[in-house]
């Protein structure tokens, strides 16, 4: 069965998403770019996952820093960033680029023992939707996040390992911010 997810409407992506990060053991996302100061997820939605691979279109260094200083001076975003340090720390926390592989729309596969969920459409988790939209997103379940998952495998192993470079970055800027790191 398929749900359509509207910006307007509630749940809207970022409900559906954290409900199903919270019940996954496994989380594999491709988007074309990360927005750290985005990231509203916290602990109770991502902490509880075995692993998290996040394969990027477009890695900005100097954007990323930028935005990983501003979470790490802000109190109330410091423990997100934290959180994400240590999900690298744990060797659960994966990240590759393939700026060449290209796909459309963003997506997202939960899985358990096997994948389970795919959601489909504008991975944005801030609230309002920057533009007047409509911004839709899709729930899809059972073969389709099979199919989703494969083609998320395809483009994961031709990818480039981004892991590391991005926990330093993340811990120069929580030393830089004076917090944990």
């Amino acid at each position: 069965m398929a749900t359509l997810l509207e910006d307007r409407a509630r749940p809207d992506f970022r409900d559906v998403y954290g409900r199903h990060a919270s019940a996954a053991a496994t989380l594999d996302a491709a988007v074309r770019r990360v927005r750290l100061v985005g990231m509203t997820l916290g602990r109770e939605e991502l902490g509880g996952l075995r692993r998290m691979r996040v394969l990027v279109a477009e890695l900005n260094a100097l954007a990323l820093s930028g935005e990983a200083d501003s979470m790490g001076a802000d109190p109330s975003r410091r423990p997100r960033l934290e959180m994400l340090l240590l999900l690298f720390e744990e060797g659960r926390l994966y990240v590759r680029t393939a700026p060449l592989a290209g796909w459309d729309p963003d997506f997202t596969v939960f899985g358990r023992e096997e994948p389970v969920t795919v959601m489909l459409g504008p991975h944005w988790f801030e609230r309002p939707y920057p533009h007047p939209g409509p911004a839709f997103g899709v729930v899809l379940d059972g073969e389709p996040a099979r199919r989703a998952h494969a083609r998320f495998e395809g483009l994961w192993s031709g990818a480039h390992d981004l892991r590391r470079p991005v926990e330093e970055l993340i811990r120069e800027a929580l030393r830089r911010t004076g917090a944990r790191a």
